[in-house]
């Protein structure tokens, strides 16, 4: 019983498991402008956050490596960043969106490195 209360009490700081978005979902190829087909996944998350501000997503941008386009790892950067500025129109706070950049290069494309991972704190996630 008490580590069921403590579970509870310690609940709304958890990080819950995150969710997985094939970036091609979000972004053109080698794009950092979001597709209109983003726009109701960046609402839901605005709105999620606007509720709580105790709330936070941490949202890591994979890239891999695109023969003839930017570098990788820039190119994960500026989608992060777009990222975080539409979830900031979308209700968000700047403290509660926390970005990642991760570019992977010399490995073939897989969805581990073509995605954009969320991790969502302060209560259960929001649908996706």
């Amino acid at each position: 019983m008490r580590a069921l209360f403590l579970s509870v009490l310690l609940l709304p700081f958890a990080a819950f498991a995150g969710t997985d978005v094939p970036s091609d979902e979000l972004f053109g190829e080698a794009s950092v402008r979001l597709e209109d087909a983003a726009d109701g996944l960046v609402e839901r998350i605005g709105a999620w956050l606007k509720e709580d501000k105790a709330r936070t997503v941490r949202v890591a941008v994979h890239a891999d490596e695109r023969l003839g386009t930017m570098d990788n790892t820039y190119l994960a950067a500026q989608r992060a960043k777009a990222l975080a500025k539409a979830l900031k129109r979308a209700g968000a706070r700047k403290a509660q969106v926390v970005t990642d950049a991760v570019g992977h290069s010399g490995v073939a494309r897989t969805d581990a490195t073509h995605r954009v991972a969320f991790t969502f704190s302060g209560g259960p996630p929001p649908s996706l």
